[in-house]
């Protein structure tokens, strides 16, 4: 595990002064000295839940991003159905809006539609996955009369959409997916308010703090700093990662003013690394060292302006309703040819269909934990390879009265080395004392090695200046 560190200019400047990369001993987070005074100004939550996407067997990372060596038109290739017998969905294969909800429920529709131009009235069609994008694909087709059933290895739907309900909280908990566009889905959003899943503003009202608990000023410095530094990699030659061209951006440029002397002040690294860790892991499940400068943060429009609060699940199993659906079904092989598709599972037994839809993650592909018959074509097999799958995880506390002052929905900590700097206040949108911790690429990775104790006790320092006192 590395520790990247990332150095600009004074905190009005655009220039990036210098990017460095160091590779300690331990990971991040660090392991904390075990002298640590008690009680910490943060009460014990009543209770905590969190995600593990990469450890998830099912899924293996949150959603897919574009590498170094990636391309865009890797979607188009993954998603081109084979020989009109296997066809691809999911958000890894949306061209539009990877990573999102929207994006994969557009792709379900997309593979149906090109199942319905290739196949006879009534053919028996199989769904691999019981997501959103299968779920919307299972949908159309049993609409269109096709005999579907949806094959899906966990014992619930919903795939990366991931709600837990119990009296242990006052809301339903999104593990998963939470977050949406209101501006480029407008059609999702109005589905969820037909099914009245309510949502609420995220990002209108803002605090960003200091390790401190200073308030500051949301500044631009960390997002303009690496829009420069993405579009002057557009007119190098080929492709290299974000953090080779904030290096590059650094040498072609003269720093105009330097870091303040006062040592606990914010300075630009701090914003920068802020808008790396807040904002561009949690989009893109990645590090700066894995993604493409070129094409990783056009990726899509992920930033969402709406968080989801009342059950995204119930979207899948409505979409589902009525539709033959196998769950603990593990698809261990797909067999293809012209006389069908031939699906063999985990348990030794095999299911004979027309056509099949797959809408596994891309994590599971690249696992090679399905194995095809023939292989995939060698565009498809590029694409698996090629297109990286990031992780973001979430760590859910509820408290049993609120210790913190402020009404902000999205708290933001920017300076320091804590290893949750990113949390929603679900209190002003639920009445409930529910605050969410959000981490992406390295940081979810180290921190789904902790037990829950630990990670509960970073999660309590983490939120301290946020503390009412």
């Amino acid at each position: 595990m590395k520790r990247r560190t990332f150095l600009i200019g004074g905190a009005s400047s655009l220039t990036l002064v210098a990017v460095s990369a160091c590779a300690p001993p331990d990971p991040d987070p660090t392991p904390m000295p075990t002298t640590t005074p008690w009680p910490l100004p943060v009460p014990e939550p009543a209770r905590m839940v969190r995600s593990s996407w990469a450890n998830d067997p099912y899924a293996l990372g949150s959603f897919s991003y574009l590498g170094l060596g990636s391309k865009p038109d890797q979607r188009v290739n993954l998603a081109a159905p084979v020989v009109s017998r296997l066809f691809f969905a999911g958000e890894a294969t949306s061209p539009t809006k990877p990573g999102t909800v929207a994006g994969a429920r557009e792709t379900g529709s997309r593979a149906a539609d090109e199942v319905e131009a290739a196949a006879e009235p009534g053919e028996r069609i199989a769904v691999i996955g019981a997501g959103i994008a299968g779920a919307t694909s299972a949908r159309q087709l049993h609409d269109a009369g096709f005999d579907v059933v949806v094959l899906e290895a966990r014992e619930r739907v919903g795939g990366r959409i991931d709600t837990r309900t119990s009296d242990d909280w006052d809301v339903p908990v999104e593990l998963g997916a939470g977050r949406l566009d209101s501006g480029t889905a407008p059609m999702l959003l109005a589905r969820l308010e037909a099914l009245d899943i309510s949502t609420t503003p995220f990002g209108s009202s803002v605090s960003v703090r200091t390790p401190d608990g200073e308030e500051l000023a949301p500044s631009t410095i960390g997002s303009d700093t690496i829009a420069a530094a993405v579009a002057a990699s557009q007119d190098r030659p080929g492709d290299v990662t974000l953090a080779t061209a904030l290096k590059q951006t650094y040498e072609q440029q003269q720093p105009s003013a330097p870091e303040p002397e006062d040592a606990a002040a914010i300075t630009g690294t701090d914003w920068v690394k802020s808008y790396l860790h807040n904002d561009i892991a949690i989009a893109y499940g990645a590090e700066p060292e894995e993604l493409s400068a070129r094409y990783g943060t056009n990726d899509g429009d992920r930033d969402g302006d709406l968080i989801v609060t009342g059950g995204y699940e119930s979207l899948v199993a409505e979409t589902l309703d009525g539709v033959a659906v196998w769950t603990t079904s593990i698809v261990s092989a797909v067999s293809y040819g012209d006389d069908g598709v031939n699906i063999r599972f985990a348990t030794g037994e095999s299911l004979r269909v027309g056509r099949a839809v797959v809408t596994v993650p891309l994590g599971v592909l690249k696992s090679g934990a399905i194995r095809f018959e023939p292989s995939l074509p060698t565009a498809h097999i590029i694409a698996t390879l090629g297109l990286g799958m990031g992780t973001v995880d979430k760590v859910w506390l509820r408290f049993d009265e609120p210790f913190w002052t402020t009404s902000a929905v999205r708290w933001t900590i920017v300076g320091g080395d804590l290893d949750i700097t990113e949390w929603i206040n679900l209190q002003p949108a639920t009445g409930s004392p529910i605050l969410v911790g959000l981490v992406g690429g390295e940081r979810a990775t180290a921190l789904a090695e902790l037990s829950d104790d630990e990670v509960i006790e970073r999660a309590r320092r983490s939120l301290e200046p946020f503390g009412s006192g």
